[in-house]
């Protein structure tokens, strides 16, 4: 009683669902590719070094060398590699959230906090805190890791 009509604004709802639904697939797509440019990169750049080194590796290989010994200083170098892009890229994340604290504060001032939760634990994104530092930093470690053996197993099976 009293209500004389209802606007839901269903085109505007489906409108955003839409939105949200192309940005989750482009991140997805974009994501994929950086993914894919980031090993043939690394594999590129072992290929070449092992290239560099071709007379030394097939010396080695005469004198009884396994492939793992020979390919120890080439994965070692990768993951030196991915493990200073983590480095450097956490540098990077944290002092953007850090240099735009004043900002976000403001334009996140009616959320208290925002988390993620998982079945086990909650993950406090904001406001920004150094557990949350903490769990990007190992997460992109180890993904960074695995993008780098996948990398230089790929260059030095090519070669051995």
């Amino acid at each position: 009683p009293g209500v004389d009509e209802v606007q839901y604004q269903q085109d505007i709802v489906d409108n955003l669902l839409n939105l949200t639904s192309t940005v989750r697939k482009t991140t997805v797509v974009f994501f994929s590719y950086l993914l894919f440019m980031s090993v043939i990169v690394l594999a590129t750049t072992t290929s070449f070094k092992i290239a560099l080194k071709k007379d030394e590796i097939l010396l080695t290989r005469l004198l009884g060398a396994t492939k793992w010994y020979i390919r120890k200083p080439f994965v070692n170098e990768s993951i030196f590699l991915g493990l200073t892009a983590t480095v450097c890229a956490n540098i990077f994340l944290i002092g953007t959230l850090v240099s735009m604290n004043r900002f976000l504060y403001d334009y996140f001032a009616g959320i208290p906090s925002l988390d993620i939760a998982f079945p086990i634990f909650t993950i406090q994104v904001w406001p920004f805190n150094l557990g949350f530092a903490l769990i990007t930093f190992g997460v992109t470690a180890i993904f960074s890791l695995i993008i780098a053996l996948i990398a230089s197993f790929t260059a030095t099976n090519r070669y051995l």
